[in-house]
C-alpha cells in the first residue's frame, strides 16, 4: 500500500484541519489532471490508528437522512450551469439545467445553440492510451482481481469502455475532447479496490494521450456495532454498510454487520456512510437507505475504523379522527417513515392498531396509503401526515380525514351521463399523493381524504363532444376540510381551426400523414387535435396556455421527421369557441459527414449512427450514419443538440456511445 495518512469525519466531533485526498497518483505524459478535491478533515489520525464512529451521546450527526446533521445530498450541489442557467432535479430525480435562451440543457451543464458553420458534419478522433498501476505495482492479470476502466462524459452522458486492469495499457479511439477516467471494481479484495465508480482523473483527449496512472489505496478495517454493542452473528438482526461518493455516485460494499467487522480496499476521497437495513427488529434498524455519517479517508497504508450505527425504537398507536384505527380488512391503510433522500421504514397497517419499529435517529415525514376503505380509511395514495422526529417513546400517529361530496358540472351545466363522453376529476398534492373522487358522467361524488389543500386535475376517459379532451388539466384548488363545499365546475372551450404545411394544404394520405396536440407547459397536459391530412382541427378543451406540438406518424413526402416538435403557442381564453389555424414549418438539412477530414469507412464493423435531440421536447431524430458519408433531413425549426452513437468499431471509428457534438440553431 501507499504510504501517507488517513483521517475519518465522524459524527458528532468538531474543528478543523484541512487535508487533500488524492485518488489517483504518479501520472505523467500530459493531458492528464487528478480527478479528486481537497476535503476538510474533522479529525485526522496516523495510519494503523483507531477510531470508534459514532457521537456517544447519539447526537443528530449520527442521525439518518432526514436530520439536520450535515449530510451531503445528491443533487444540485456540483452543478453550476457555467452561469448561463440554474440547476433544478428533473423528473426522475437527476440533476438537469433549466438554461437561457440560446442554450439547450445537457444534464448539468449548459450548451450554446448557433447555426452550424457547414452544412457538413466534421468529426476528428484521439487515441487513449492509459497504464494504470496501484500503488506502483502492474495488476494481476487475473479474473479473480480486476476492474474496469471507462471514459465519460458527465455532461452528455457520453462513456467508453477502455478496458480493464488485466490487460495494459488500456487503449481506444475515441472523438477528440475532455473526458473523466473513471475505475469501476469487478472482482476481487487483495488487490483491485472495491470502488464500483471512483472517478480517478480527467483526461484531455484533444490530441492522442499516452499516460500512466497510479492509485493509491487503503485499506479500510474494523467492527460494527449498533449502540456501542457488538453487532450479532444473526441474519434476521443484520444490514449492510456502504461508502457513497454524491458526487460521482461511487458505492464501496464494506460489508454486512452480522459478520461482526469489515476488511475493504478503498481510493482515497470523501464518502457518506451509508446504513442499508436486510432484516431486523429488535436490534438491527429497519431503515433502507440511512445515511449516518462522513468518513474522509486519505492516503495511507490502512484506515482502522469502528462503525456504531446508533438506532431508536418508534412506536405508538394509529387512529382515524381521534378515534383507533378499527381491525378492519375492509377499512385500513399503511404508514411509513419516508425521508428526501430515499430512505423508508414501513411503519405497520392501520388495521393492527399500533406499530413499533426500530430505526437510525432522525427526522421523517409520515406518509399514508390507502389499502382500502370507503367510510373510515381515506382514499390517499400518499399523503404526507406531518413530520416525526424520533426521540424515543410513544408517538400516536391520528389521521384527520373529511367526507367530501359533490356535483360535477362543465361549464356549471350537468356533465353529460354518457360513458362514451366521460373524465375523470382528480386530488393531487406535490408529494405525489393522489385520489381520485370519480367520473363525470356519474354527476356527483363522495369520497373519504385526508384533510388538507390539494390541487383539482381533470382527466379525460372517452372525450366526445361535451367532455373537454384533456389529459392532465389542473382545475384549481380544492380545500378539504370539515363543511367544505366538494362541488366540481370543469370549465370548457370549442376550438376549431385550419391545418396547413409549409404554407400549404397538407397531404390527404395515411402514408404522408402526422397528428396535433396542445401541451400544457407547467402541468405536461395534452389535448389531441387531429391529424395533419385532415387539413382542420375541432375539439373541447379546458382553457389555458398551451405549446403547439407536431408529431409524425408517417413521416413520408413533404412532412418533417419530428415526432414531438414545439411548432407555436397559444392562449385559450374563457370564451365559447375560439378559432385559429395551425401550420406546420418545413427545413430541408443536409450535408456530408467525415471524420478526420475524409470519408467514414464503409464498412459494417465499423459505423455510427447520428442523432438530433430536440433541445425543448427532448425529441430523439435518426439522422444518419457514418456509412452513408452524408445525411438529409426535412425538419421543423427549433434547437437539437448532436449526438455521436457507435455502432460497431473494430478501431476506425470512435467508440463513443453518446458523444455529444453540440446544439444546432436551425431556423
Amino acid at each position: 500500500m501507499g504510504t501517507g495518512t488517513a483521517a475519518a469525519l465522524l459524527g458528532g466531533c468538531s474543528s478543523a484541519d484541512t487535508s487533500s485526498a488524492s485518488g489517483a497518483g504518479d501520472q505523467t505524459d500530459g493531458g492528464v489532471s487528478d480527478g479528486s478535491t481537497g476535503v476538510d478533515s474533522v479529525s485526522s489520525s496516523a495510519a494503523d490508528t483507531n477510531e470508534t464512529f459514532g457521537d456517544s451521546s447519539g447526537g443528530e450527526a449520527t442521525g439518518g437522512e432526514g436530520t439536520d446533521g450535515a449530510m451531503p445530498q445528491d443533487g444540485c450541489a456540483e452543478i453550476d450551469c457555467g452561469g448561463v442557467g440554474s440547476c433544478e432535479m428533473d423528473a426522475d430525480g437527476a440533476p438537469t439545467c433549466v438554461c437561457d435562451d440560446g442554450y439547450a440543457a445537457l444534464g448539468p451543464t449548459c450548451v450554446r445553440c448557433e447555426p452550424p458553420k457547414t452544412e457538413d458534419l466534421a468529426m476528428s478522433r484521439s487515441q487513449v492510451s492509459v497504464t494504470l498501476t496501484i500503488d506502483g505495482l502492474a495488476p494481476p492479470a487475473s479474473d479473480l482481481e480486476f476492474g474496469e476502466l471507462w471514459l465519460r462524459d458527465r455532461a452528455g452522458g457520453d462513456e467508453i469502455r477502455l478496458g480493464d486492469t488485466r490487460t495494459s495499457p488500456a487503449v481506444a479511439s475515441v472523438l477528440a475532447g475532455s473526458y473523466e477516467l473513471y475505475y469501476q471494481w469487478q472482482a476481487g479484495e487483495v488487490v483491485a479496490p472495491a470502488n464500483r465508480r471512483a472517478r480517478v482523473a480527467t483526461i484531455d483527449a484533444t490530441s492522442d494521450v499516452d499516460t500512466a496512472i497510479d492509485l493509491d489505496v487503503v485499506r479500510m478495517q474494523g467492527s460494527f456495532a449498533f449502540d456501542h454493542v457488538p453487532a450479532p452473528a444473526s441474519d434476521v438482526e443484520n444490514g449492510r454498510v456502504w461508502l457513497y461518493e454524491p458526487g460521482s455516485g461511487d458505492e464501496i460494499l464494506l460489508g454486512e454487520t452480522r459478520y461482526g467487522d469489515y476488511d475493504a480496499l478503498v481510493l482515497p476521497g470523501s464518502y457518506v456512510l451509508r446504513y442499508e437495513g436486510i432484516a431486523g427488529q429488535d436490534v438491527a434498524p429497519s431503515n433502507r437507505r440511512a445515511d449516518v455519517g462522513l468518513v474522509d479517508v486519505l492516503p495511507g497504508d490502512t484506515l482502522s475504523l469502528d462503525i456504531d450505527i446508533p438506532t431508536v425504537e418508534v412506536a405508538g398507536s394509529f387512529a382515524f379522527d381521534d378515534v383507533p384505527a378499527p381491525g378492519s380488512d375492509v377499512e385500513n391503510g399503511r404508514v411509513s417513515l419516508v425521508t428526501a433522500g430515499g430512505d423508508s421504514v414501513l411503519l405497520g397497517e392501520t388495521r393492527f392498531g399500533s406499530y413499533s419499529r426500530r430505526v437510525v435517529p432522525g427526522s421523517y415525514d409520515v406518509v399514508y396509503e390507502a389499502m382500502v376503505g370507503a367510510e373510515i380509511a381515506p382514499a390517499n395514495t400518499r399523503a404526507v401526515l406531518r413530520t416525526l422526529q424520533t426521540g424515543g417513546g410513544e408517538d400516536d400517529i391520528n389521521i384527520q380525514t373529511v367526507a367530501l361530496q359533490g356535483a360535477f358540472t362543465i361549464n356549471g351545466e350537468p356533465a353529460p351521463a354518457d360513458a362514451t363522453d366521460d373524465g375523470f376529476v382528480v386530488l393531487r398534492h406535490a408529494s405525489g399523493d393522489e385520489v381520485v373522487l370519480g367520473v363525470t358522467s356519474a354527476g356527483s361524488y363522495q369520497r373519504r381524504v385526508v384533510a388538507g389543500v390539494y390541487d383539482l386535475y381533470y382527466a379525460q376517459d372517452t372525450s366526445g363532444s361535451d367532455a373537454p379532451r384533456n389529459a392532465n388539466a389542473r382545475l384549481g384548488e380544492l380545500m378539504a376540510e370539515p363543511g367544505a363545499s366538494g362541488d366540481v365546475d370543469i370549465m370548457r372551450v370549442r376550438i376549431s381551426g385550419e391545418i396547413t404545411l409549409g404554407g400549404a394544404p397538407p397531404p390527404d394520405s395515411e402514408y404522408q400523414d402526422g397528428h396535433l396536440f396542445l401541451r400544457e407547459i407547467e402541468t405536461g397536459d395534452s389535448v389531441l387535435l387531429a391529424n395533419t391530412r385532415a387539413g382542420a382541427f375541432a375539439a373541447p378543451v379546458v382553457p389555458g396556455q398551451y405549446e403547439i406540438v407536431y408529431a409524425a406518424d408517417h413521416a413520408a413526402g413533404p412532412l418533417p421527421v419530428n415526432t414531438g416538435a414545439v411548432i407555436g403557442d397559444v392562449t385559450v381564453d374563457e370564451s365559447p369557441a375560439q378559432d385559429f389555424a395551425i401550420d406546420v414549418p418545413v427545413l430541408a438539412v443536409g450535408g456530408a459527414i467525415t471524420l478526420d477530414g475524409e470519408t467514414p469507412p464503409t464498412i459494417t464493423t465499423d459505423v455510427a449512427n447520428l442523432y438530433l435531440i430536440d433541445a425543448r421536447t427532448a425529441d430523439q431524430i435518426y439522422l444518419g450514419s457514418t456509412l452513408d458519408g452524408g445525411y438529409t433531413r426535412l425538419l421543423t425549426p427549433g434547437d437539437y443538440l448532436l449526438f455521436y452513437r457507435v455502432v460497431n468499431s473494430a478501431g476506425l471509428v470512435p467508440t463513443n456511445r453518446n458523444a455529444n457534438l453540440g446544439c444546432w440553431h436551425l431556423q
